[in-house]
């Protein structure tokens, strides 16, 4: 293997773990992404059901102090909801740059990999070509060898 082909191979792996490691961070973000998501839901659903008790309650007629309680806890789980969408838009703009990172890092990767097909092709038809010189020559000092024997 030439050094030029060795030097390729080294950049190719250095790309691979480049694209590799993109990828994974994509994939954490896209995991935690998820699951915001899925707390984000699960908040809004508890609010509802909430809202749901509290009307419940105000029409049974339930004490003032408790209906305040309710109402408190209902402002707090909004205030969380708050804070999950401030944290999905921000893992929203995290996902597209890791994913525009990892595009990017697997471009870099074929290309180099698609460079290192080339030369190892370039390679293979250089030495196909020595051999073919030395098969050449070599036919061709037997050739003059038999007719310097013939004459």
């Amino acid at each position: 293997m030439s050094e030029r082909l060795k030097g390729i191979q080294h950049l190719l792996s250095l790309k691979e773990r480049a694209e590799l490691e993109a990828f994974n961070k994509l994939s954490k973000t896209r995991t935690t992404y998820q699951q915001v998501l899925a707390k984000k839901k699960q908040l809004v659903d508890f609010g509802s059901e909430y809202h749901h008790q509290m009307e419940a309650f105000g029409k049974s007629g339930a004490k003032m102090n408790l209906l305040k309680n309710r109402i408190g806890f209902i402002e707090q789980l909004e205030k969380a909801q708050h804070q999950l969408d401030a944290q999905i838009n921000q893992l929203k703009e995290a996902l597209l740059v890791y994913e525009k990172k990892w595009l990017k890092a697997k471009m870099d990767y074929d290309a180099v990999e698609k460079l290192m097909q080339r030369i190892s092709i370039e390679e293979n038809e250089r030495l196909l070509a020595l051999e073919q010189k030395e098969n050449d020559e070599y036919a061709q000092k037997i050739w003059h060898k038999k007719n310097k024997e013939q004459d």
